[in-house]
């Protein structure tokens, strides 16, 4: 759900009564997946129409008009979007990852934060890296990371574990109709993923409106 809200509204953003749909740039596949779309701008809501019908696209579309109300304050839809862009991720287990771009790369550290280590803290770690893993790959989607991606998990003594992590991780990736390869693990827990660039990451085309 916070994947499609952020894209919905940097679609809104771009609305203006001159502007349209793209003829020739695919629309996000990940929209497809989605119910509905909503919308409460009246220009994007009769393009955005226009446009599933064109490509006879089964994809409901709906005007939302409530002036009591927004539309992004209904969804939370600010709050998604800095959670998209922001750095830090959390995790439920209470672990973090830091996403930080560079120019050659990004990377994502995997943290403990608060989560409790107690006397078996290589099955904490495990847990955490497995959650992490799993984050990771909805993470690259949302944020349409693309390039050479380096993740810094937590360090566990056990192979086993470390194998489980990277096949976990392989899994999760196979989901993104992007292709997203996981290379390998060094000694220090360090993983390179590679993704392929379709468009402009979802930092850079909000960073180019602002």
């Amino acid at each position: 759900p916070g994947e499609f809200e952020a894209i919905l509204q940097h679609f809104a953003k771009e609305a203006s009564p001159e502007a349209s749909m793209p003829d020739t740039e695919p629309f996000p596949d990940r929209l497809l997946c989605s119910r509905e779309i909503v919308t409460d701008q009246e220009v994007l809501y009769e393009q955005l129409q226009e446009y599933c019908s064109i490509h006879k696209w089964q994809l409901p579309v709906r005007l939302y008009q409530d002036s009591m109300l927004s539309l992004s304050a209904l969804y939370g839809l600010e709050h998604k979007i800095e959670e998209a862009l922001g750095t830090r991720v959390w995790l439920k287990s209470g672990g973090y990852l830091v996403i930080e771009h560079t120019e050659a790369l990004t990377v994502i550290d995997v943290n403990s934060g608060k989560c409790e280590t107690g006397d078996n803290s290589q099955e904490t770690y495990r847990k955490i890296n497995l959650e992490a893993a799993g984050e990771i790959a909805v993470q690259l989607k949302l944020r349409n990371l693309s390039g050479i991606i380096l993740v810094d998990f937590i360090n566990m003594q056990s192979g086993r574990d470390n194998a489980e992590l990277m096949h976990f991780l392989r899994t999760a990736v196979q989901k993104d109709s992007v292709k997203t390869t996981v290379i390998d693990m060094t000694p220090l827990g360090l993983v390179e993923i590679t993704r392929k660039k379709t468009s402009r990451p979802l930092r850079e085309q909000f960073l180019s409106e602002s």
